[in-house]
């Protein structure tokens, strides 16, 4: 059961595997008058029915002033399109504007439409967490924590955070009410009042990395309720197949053909051959074959199979896998086979940051040449791996975001004159600071349309 708030309500959630209550209102409006709690008076949050994110192309978290004290002092900010700097205003169910003194502590995008807010502990499923209509600001109770990443052994985490299948539904590590461990989670969102959600992980099973294919199948790894390594793989309907494993797991992502693929170093470990690294999972009937040659991974392997993350290249189709100090493009649509990228390519001896707009990825990071602490920001074609670099140094970016169209939204320490800053750059002669005072580095910076 949730906690109850002021017009929550009791609100049933059903959150075992092939157990689901179509429309169940587990999502609400925060701004019904039906029920008076007894802790409703001390909720900061009760009440709030809208979170202004009109007009928003990103949003970040940070002290409200240059001053403030990081965290206690957290508030939610919103970067237009034209680059204007707006701190989040929030409004009751009567439309009145609401002073919210509670520091907002993630932001997670969902789709095009939705983002969640939470203003509680990171990964904490309990009250503070909102869905909120990205375009229209209506907040909508949200009882579910989203784990982040960070909140993970960075180490060990890969593949998808937020996925999707082609029935609309929407995936994502996360803890529920009577869980105590990070489970795999299926949202299905027709209604904001009225939504679904599944529990898709074998009960007992912690979830650290998953992928999902077009039709809503996943593959996940973690560890059992004996703290075992596991890798298994669930049809939609709820059938299972088990993956090899070893300790360490693997790092799963989706293609661009809506099939699921994932790294496994197991040979490379034992020293026995192998025609490939990289496995492609087929469902009809199960089986998983290699993909691509082996000639790379030497170049690639680290002791883990797990990447920090995927970038996704639409023009031309690409997909890479970067982790601090090398790069697989896993996919190019050109060539079936897997290619590893020296980070001396572009300049860098290590990477920091990346992110990707429609045509291009951005790497940051420490450069290979000149002082050994000078980081740079580079905008890579994938076409054929040539870079400009956006910044050569003065700037340590600490969190950035991309836009469809290349231009760059990053905070950074600068070096001269001395401070935090927010600013944009899309070509080495388009540097803009924001006028936007930081005392320290931003908690969040996310790009939601």
């Amino acid at each position: 059961m949730v906690s109850k708030k002021k017009g929550l309500g009791v609100l049933a959630m059903v959150l075992v595997f092939g157990m689901t209550v179509a429309g169940c209102d587990i999502f609400t409006n925060n701004n019904n008058n039906n029920n008076d709690d007894d802790d409703y008076d001390q909720d900061p949050l009760a009440g709030l029915a809208k979170i202004d994110l009109v007009g928003a192309a990103s949003l970040f978290i940070a002290p409200a002033s240059a001053r403030g004290a990081r965290n206690a002092n957290d508030r939610l900010f919103k970067i237009t399109d034209e680059g204007a700097v707006l701190e989040v205003a929030y409004e009751d169910d009567d439309g009145n504007p609401m002073t919210v003194t509670q520091a907002p502590s993630s932001i997670t995008v969902l789709n095009d439409d939705f983002v969640v807010i939470d203003f509680g502990i990171p990964g904490n499923a309990h009250q503070n967490i909102f869905l909120v209509n990205s375009r229209t600001g209506a907040a909508y109770i949200f009882p579910i924590g989203i784990v982040d990443n960070a909140t993970l052994n960075v180490g060990m985490y890969a593949g998808e955070r937020i996925a999707h299948d082609d029935k609309g539904n929407i995936y994502f590590i996360g803890n529920t009410v009577g869980e105590s461990r990070a489970v795999l989670i299926r949202l299905a969102i027709t209604d904001p009042e009225k939504v679904t959600t599944t529990i898709v992980t074998v009960p007992g099973d912690g979830v650290s990395s998953f992928a999902v294919d077009k039709d809503g199948n996943v593959a996940y790894n973690g560890h059992n309720s004996n703290n075992n390594w596991l890798a298994r793989f669930r049809y939609f309907n709820g059938d299972l197949e088990m993956l090899s494993t070893r300790d360490g797991g693997f790092t799963f992502w989706t293609g661009f053909n809506g099939k699921l693929y994932y790294f496994d170093f197991t040979d490379t470990i034992t020293g026995t051959s192998d025609s490939s690294v990289i496995k492609e999972i087929l469902t009809e009937p199960f089986s998983v074959v290699g993909y691509g040659n082996n000639d790379w991974k030497e170049q690639v392997y680290n002791g883990y199979s797990t990447y920090r993350g995927f970038l996704r290249i639409k023009t031309p189709k690409r997909i890479i896998a970067y982790l601090q100090d090398n790069m697989v493009e896993v996919y190019n649509e050109q060539k079936n086979n897997a290619t590893a990228i020296p980070l001396s390519t572009f300049g860098l001896a290590s990477i920091k940051l990346a992110a990707v707009s429609d045509d291009h990825y951005f790497l940051t990071g420490a450069s290979n040449s000149g002082t050994a602490s000078r980081n740079v920001l580079v905008k890579v074609d994938p076409l054929d791996n040539s870079y400009v670099t956006l910044l050569d140094g003065g700037y340590e970016i600490s969190a950035m975001t991309v836009g469809s169209d290349g231009s760059v939204t990053f905070n950074a320490l600068r070096l001269s004159p001395y401070g935090q800053v927010m600013g944009t750059v899309s070509s080495p002669d388009d540097l803009k600071i924001l006028d936007v005072a930081l005392g320290s580095e931003v908690t969040v910076l996310e790009r939601i349309r």
